[in-house]
């Protein structure tokens, strides 16, 4: 028997994929993340494929998987019938947690992480904020998701060498999705993409200095409680 099964549901589009998460995903993941046979919970989508027609989420479960799908057929089939998703079906393919080595272990490991994160960024926002900025207003560098990435780097620590390991974990991410465009894209346009980002990245060294000339350098305003406390 399989410590994993995949159930993909199938979608009209984007806007249907975040309608079934809500609608079950999120619910899923407070049913069964407390129940001591589910191993991890891990869900992703894929509209924004250019190989998949319309939208699709696929929602993981390691563990005892027949029991949680004897729990779960049903609402998956209320699912279809409500109209929240096209249908669904699954992948069966033979999983053993014990064949994992460290590296997929790990993998599992962050992608259910991720997940947890995902369902508690839903539960937060009715509406998902902009990925790069709202509320711009010229001075500031304005608030979107790219500000919670920050955060998380920072409370879990990836600020090594002044701050530079958070530069490096962002690079590793954007190199690893250039090479993941071209699985669905055509190539140009990520050698294109690759120009672009190396014009925005010479721009920067100028912008920089300008910037520190400005502001001045940087210093914590919590690192001296007494300068802090008389200004």
């Amino acid at each position: 028997m399989s410590d994993r099964k995949v159930i993909i549901f199938e979608v009209n589009d984007i806007d249907a994929e975040e309608r079934l998460i809500r609608e079950y995903v999120i619910p899923a993941f407070r049913r069964l993340n407390g129940r001591d046979e589910v191993r991890w919970l891990v869900f992703n989508r894929y509209g924004h494929d250019p190989s998949v027609e319309g939208g699709e989420v696929t929602f993981y479960v390691f563990g005892d998987v027949e029991a949680v799908a004897a729990d779960e057929r049903n609402r998956w089939d209320a699912l279809v019938e409500e109209g929240f998703a096209e249908e669904w079906w699954t992948d069966d393919t033979e999983v053993r947690i014990e064949d994992f080595d460290k590296q997929e272990r790990l993998r599992h490991r962050m992608r259910a992480t991720a997940s947890r994160m995902s369902v508690e960024f839903f539960e937060e926002f009715d509406e998902l904020p902009d990925s790069i900025d709202e509320f711009e207003d010229g001075e500031n560098f304005g608030v979107g998701w790219w500000m919670c990435l920050h955060h998380l780097n920072n409370q879990l620590g990836y600020q090594a060498n002044g701050g530079e390991e958070e530069i490096d974990l962002l690079f590793e991410d954007l190199r690893n999705r250039l090479y993941g465009l071209t699985d669905g894209t055509n190539t140009a346009r990520v050698e294109d993409k690759v120009e672009e980002l190396v014009v925005e990245l010479e721009s920067h060294p100028d912008e920089i200095r300008r910037f520190r000339e400005e502001r001045g350098a940087h210093e914590h305003r919590y690192a001296d409680r007494e300068a802090f406390e008389e200004g």
